[in-house]
């Protein structure tokens, strides 16, 4: 690799961070100046005054400075006979492409701090991560952010300006048109290019609606409902199902990928939310099915850890007996063992049960069994019990709640 004007701070440092990644580096220059042309040539890094045609080497690839430009010989002569060649900043973004670094601006200049950072941390191999800041009408929500190391902020649409990625989670359809939509929305306040990740579970049509209105402002938008609760999300072990544009699922993976074990392309804008539905009202009815197995066998006199060793590795084995178990013992880290509390609460449940049940009228889709869980859980409603979690229908079945 040769590096044309060599002896700046950047350029000298990208010379350093190459030659130290195994390349074979040259650099040319007007002149040269201590202390960088003697620590390149304490690097052995072969120095050439000029620009000259006659003292340009042979390289595999040209590394251009930014304080060259057309006119200048050997330019010309690179562009001319289309030789490989590429930018410093270029250069640097592939050496850091799959590492996070911090960016200061500096005193000195831009170039300057990005490369003494960029060494550093390439020497340290450090991950530093990334700086969130959030916003909730909890509180005490936000105070965990702030004491984990965080920022909160009262002011949305101003902090979203100096933002690469917004992330939001939120409660209904409803809610999300009133927090992206409108003049004061997201969306139309947003910078050109800034990526939304949606993850509220909300119905198809306000998913689709939300991104059609983001693209036409030249954002990246994805919905990425989740999966795997709250015990999910601590672990970082979440299921992301993501709709959206691919271009905009490939930007948002990065992030998906810190907060998830598994990030899933469903498709086309609301398609993942499509996924976060059926997935959902699957789950529900398999978790009613499986609590009225364990009611019916403790009525016929088996107890739940014998009822739990056979079916778990028959042909009634599911998530929710072996991952969720909702009678107490067999499975010590489900909600039973807990008294319920919730992991996954029944009003979110039924939530989620009835956007089931509103995107199948739309569809003119039978799902019969889908139905039922949607009144089982409005039962739990009624009884002023949708707080616990949903694997407490089996209290419902055994008539425990009043």
């Amino acid at each position: 690799i040769h590096i044309l004007g060599i002896c700046g701070t950047f350029m000298g440092g990208l010379a350093q961070i190459l030659k130290e990644s195994g390349h074979q580096v040259s650099g040319s220059d007007i002149q040269f100046y201590p202390p960088m042309s003697d620590h390149l040539d304490s690097l052995e890094i072969e120095l050439i005054e000029g620009y000259s045609l006659k003292t340009l080497p042979k390289a595999d690839l040209y590394v251009i400075g930014n304080a060259l430009s057309r006119g200048n010989e050997s330019v010309e002569y690179i562009l001319n006979n289309q030789l490989p060649f590429k930018s410093g900043p270029e250069i640097l973004g592939e050496i850091l492409k799959d590492r996070k670094v911090l960016a200061v601006s500096g005193t000195h200049g831009k170039t300057t701090t990005s490369y003494m950072l960029a060494h550093i941390f390439l020497a340290l191999n450090k991950n530093i991560g990334h700086s969130v800041t959030g916003f909730d009408l909890a509180k005490d929500q936000v105070k965990i952010l702030v004491d984990a190391g965080g920022k909160s902020t009262e002011d949305i649409n101003s902090t979203i300006q100096t933002s690469d990625v917004v992330i939001s989670m939120l409660p209904s359809g409803k809610i999300v048109k009133s927090v992206y939509l409108g003049d004061q929305g997201i969306i139309e306040n947003a910078p050109d290019n800034l990526l939304l990740i949606d993850s509220s579970t909300i119905d198809v049509e306000t998913a689709r609606d939300v991104s059609k209105n983001a693209i036409s402002k030249n954002l990246h938008i994805v919905d990425a409902p989740v999966s795997g609760g709250v015990g999910g999300a601590q672990a970082g072990t979440l299921t992301f199902m993501v709709g959206g544009e691919k271009s905009a699922f490939d930007r948002a993976k990065e992030f998906l990928d810190i907060m998830g074990g598994n990030i899933i392309y469903a498709g086309l804008s609301g398609n993942g939310q499509a996924a976060k539905i059926c997935n959902n009202m699957l789950l529900g009815i398999s978790m009613i099915g499986t609590a009225e197995a364990f009611n019916l066998a403790e009525n016929l006199g088996l107890d739940a850890q014998t009822f739990f060793d056979i079916s778990s590795t028959a042909s009634g084995q599911c998530w929710s007996m072996t991952s969720y178990c909702p009678v107490p013992g067999p499975v010590p880290s489900s909600p039973a063992n807990n008294n319920y509390e919730p992991g996954f609460a029944s009003a979110l449940m039924l939530k989620d049960l009835r956007l089931s049940q509103e995107a199948a009228r739309m569809t003119s889709s039978s799902t019969p069994l889908g139905a039922n869980a949607t009144s089982i859980y409005e039962e739990i409603e009624t009884l002023g019990h949708d707080g616990i979690d949903f694997s407490g229908v089996i209290k419902l079945l055994q008539n425990k709640l009043k």
